[in-house]
Parts: C-alpha cells; sequence; structure tokens
C-alpha cells in the first residue's frame, strides 16, 4: 500500500512588508517553513512565488540578499501581499516542507495561475506520492 501524505497548512496574512511580517511572526509561538507572496509591477500582471524555509524564519529567509522578494520592493511595485504557513498537523521535518512546497508551487504552474506568471524556477512538477494538503486561511 502506497503511503499518503496529509499536511494542514495554516496560512496567516496578508502582510505588506517583510517588516510587518517579521515582527508579527517574532510575536507568534509557531514555527513557519512556508511563504506566498504575490505582488505587481506598474503594466504588468500578478506574479506568485512560493518558498520555504527550515533553519531560519520566514521574516529572516526574506532578508537574505539573494531572496527574490527583492525584486519586488520598489517604487514600481504597486501590490505586494505575503501569507505565511505553518504545518499545524504535525511537527514537520525539513523532508515535510518540502513536500508542501513542492505541491504548492507545482499546482500554481500548472493548474491556477500559469507558468509565466510563477517566479520559481524549479518544482514545477507534482510530487509522485499521494499528497494532500488542507488549507487554512487566517486573516492577521
Amino acid at each position: 500500500m502506497r503511503r499518503i501524505d496529509t499536511y494542514l497548512i495554516k496560512w496567516y496574512g496578508p502582510f505588506a512588508s517583510k517588516e510587518e511580517l517579521k515582527k508579527w511572526e517574532d510575536k507568534r509561538p509557531e514555527v513557519f517553513n512556508l511563504y506566498v507572496f504575490q505582488a505587481r509591477r506598474k503594466c504588468e500582471k500578478d506574479k506568485y512565488y512560493c518558498g520555504m524555509t527550515f533553519k531560519q524564519s520566514v521574516g529572516m529567509r526574506m532578508r537574505n540578499h539573494d531572496h527574490h522578494i527583492h525584486d519586488f520592493e520598489n517604487k514600481q511595485t504597486e501590490f505586494l501581499q505575503i501569507w505565511i504557513g505553518t504545518i499545524a498537523n504535525i511537527k514537520p521535518k525539513e523532508h515535510d516542507v518540502r513536500i508542501c512546497e513542492n505541491i504548492i508551487t507545482s499546482e500554481l504552474a500548472n493548474i491556477r495561475i500559469g507558468e509565466k506568471n510563477l517566479e520559481n524556477r524549479t518544482n514545477k512538477k507534482p510530487a509522485i506520492n499521494n499528497v494532500y494538503i488542507i488549507n487554512q486561511w487566517w486573516k492577521t
């Protein structure tokens, strides 16, 4: 019998900046490993990015010099919203976080928004195992 992974992800947001996100995240007891942001530059369609972090907080990950969010933090960006997620039904290992990121990224690229509107360069193919993700969305 094949193993079926099930993950409950609680998403919080939207945050208008990584600074706002970091302040909120620092006050929370949960560990946040996933994030999705949506951004729009003037005269362009919305772009999306899904990411994960395991060894640092989401707020710290977004401060890394090579993070994609920096491409959308300028005067040309007219819209930015960030959501952060915690896997709530288990204490996740890095493998679990990677599976969730892969499923979300492949879903966005192949079904929801199309590959050209997704900033991720990898993880666009669905996982080979059966995986179920239940998303809960909470406004901050």
